[in-house]
C-alpha cells in the first residue's frame, strides 16, 4: 500500500456538539473502576506525571458521586452543579454525613489528602 500525497488528502472540519451520558450510580460505580484501574497500570518514561494523580483523583469523584446518588442524597443533575461540581471537601462532607465509613475506611490521612 503506498502513501497517499499530500495533495490527495482532503481536509474536513466537524461540528459536533455536547454530548451527555445518563448514567446511574452503578454506571458511576463502573466509571470509577475504570478510571482507578487506568491510574494502575499507567506508565512512563518521565520522572513525574500528573496523569495517574488525575485518574485517581477522578475514580474518587465518580465514587463520591455513585455513593450520593444511591442514597439519594443529591440527583444527577444536582452534582452537574457548580455547587457540587469537583468540590471534592463538599462530596466528602455529605457522604461523611451519610455514613460513608460504615463502607469503606476513611483515615485523617485520607480527609487531609
Amino acid at each position: 500500500m503506498t502513501k497517499p500525497s499530500k495533495s490527495s488528502l482532503k481536509h474536513y472540519v466537524l461540528d459536533t456538539e455536547t454530548g451527555y451520558i445518563h448514567a446511574t450510580p452503578y454506571g458511576f460505580n463502573i466509571y470509577a473502576a475504570d478510571f482507578l484501574d487506568a491510574a494502575k497500570q499507567f506508565k512512563t518514561s518521565r520522572p513525574f506525571s500528573p496523569v495517574p494523580y488525575y485518574l485517581l483523583c477522578h475514580s474518587i469523584e465518580l465514587s463520591l458521586k455513585c455513593f450520593l446518588l444511591g442514597k439519594k442524597a443529591a440527583s444527577k443533575e444536582e452534582l452537574k452543579k457548580r455547587e457540587w461540581g469537583h468540590y471534592f471537601g463538599r462530596l466528602m462532607k455529605r457522604a461523611s454525613e451519610l455514613e460513608i465509613d460504615s463502607l469503606v475506611t476513611i483515615t485523617p490521612e485520607h480527609l487531609s489528602a
